[in-house]
């Protein structure tokens, strides 16, 4: 996906690229992903489980969002002096986009306390969805990263891609 590498030019003079996936998900991808990473990733407990649960999350989203089971996912992990970035490239449907782009909006402009009430809030009241979620994903993500989350789309001919950039400081 060519879309991967114009997106990941952009900053690649300030971050090394220190592990990337490109293929189909399931499970058991995503178990082999988390390995590699916590063997990868050299950095303090702290920030490492975090870099871990933003993946973790990220990964399970894409699985249950993806526009069909069999597309390529694209995850990638770039690290600075001071942070490290966490980006995946997916495919999914026009709606699941615009949900996305709204809810992430939504969460950005809360303050991290409001954004941990809002996750409470999800977790003892809200039901399970269609999909087996209760919607909470892009405010862990948000929580754990400690800073804004950054989705862009592209359209292709045939798909719809979403990138969901989130940055971790050191």
């Amino acid at each position: 996906m060519h879309t991967r590498e114009q997106y990941l030019s952009v900053i690649s003079s300030r971050y090394t690229e220190v592990y990337t996936y490109i293929g189909m998900l399931e499970h058991a991808t995503i178990t082999r992903v988390l390995k590699e990473i916590k063997a990868i990733i050299q950095a303090e407990y702290n920030i490492k489980k975090r870099i871990y649960g933003i993946v973790n999350e990220l990964l399970e989203n894409t699985m249950i969002h993806q526009e069909s089971k069999g597309d390529t996912v694209e995850v990638s992990i770039l690290k600075s002096a001071s942070s490290y970035r966490i980006i995946t490239f997916n495919t999914s449907t026009q709606n699941e986009i615009q949900s996305l782009l709204k809810n992430s909006s939504n969460i950005n402009l809360m303050t991290q306390e409001e954004l941990r009430n809002r996750y409470r809030e999800k977790l003892l009241t809200s039901s399970i969805n269609e999909k087996g979620t209760i919607g909470v994903g892009m405010e862990l993500v948000r929580i754990k990263s400690r800073n804004k989350i950054l989705i862009s789309t592209e359209e292709l001919a045939d798909q719809s891609i979403v990138i969901i950039d989130v940055k971790v400081d050191n």
